[in-house]
């Protein structure tokens, strides 16, 4: 699958944006580089979630965590996307609120 910059350049240059002002450059250049898994979108509430490919646990066998998403970081005006991240501090997803443009964007890429 395609990266979240091919996909959606407007979210990828918001992150990027967004991100190294509260100091996690590191996270922002993973984010826009992460393959998309899936997406999906509820133009009723026009909002969607896009899942991303994460790296491989170092020992597999023994990640069992209760809840795959550790904690959330919540951008509001102007970005209104939330950033999911797992235990071992990746990007899990990125959930798009009232952002019909990103939506569209993973339409017109075939990613929704």
């Amino acid at each position: 699958m395609a990266t979240l910059s091919e996909v959606t350049p407007t979210l990828a240059n918001e992150i990027q944006k967004a991100l190294p002002s509260d100091g996690k450059v590191a996270l922002a250049s993973q984010l826009v580089a992460a393959e998309i898994l899936k997406c999906t979108y509820d133009n009723s509430c026009e909002a969607g979630y896009i899942y991303l490919k994460r790296p491989a646990y170092p020992v597999p066998a023994i990640h069992r965590e209760a809840a795959e998403v550790r904690y959330t970081l919540a951008y509001a005006d102007p970005y209104w996307f939330n950033i999911d991240i797992d235990h071992e501090g990746n990007a899990y997803g990125v959930e798009i609120i009232g952002r019909a443009e990103i939506a569209a964007e993973l339409r017109h890429f075939g990613a929704l």
